[in-house]
């Protein structure tokens, strides 16, 4: 799904981001062109991540 974001308020990131996370690939689009792209971060790699950091601390 391409959203322009001129056209979206604010407001509507939270729920942009629920439907990437669930698997929706949202492009956001600027004066025709896309710029940004939402992908879920995979979980596999966050718990590796974090865990890796609070070790390193």
């Amino acid at each position: 799904m391409h959203i322009d974001i001129h056209e979206q308020s604010k407001d509507s990131l939270p729920q942009l981001v629920k439907r990437a996370v669930a698997g929706e690939e949202i492009i956001l689009d600027s004066n025709g062109k896309s710029i940004a792209k939402l992908i879920p971060f995979p979980q596999l790699i966050t718990h590796f991540n974090l865990t890796s950091v609070s070790k390193n601390i």
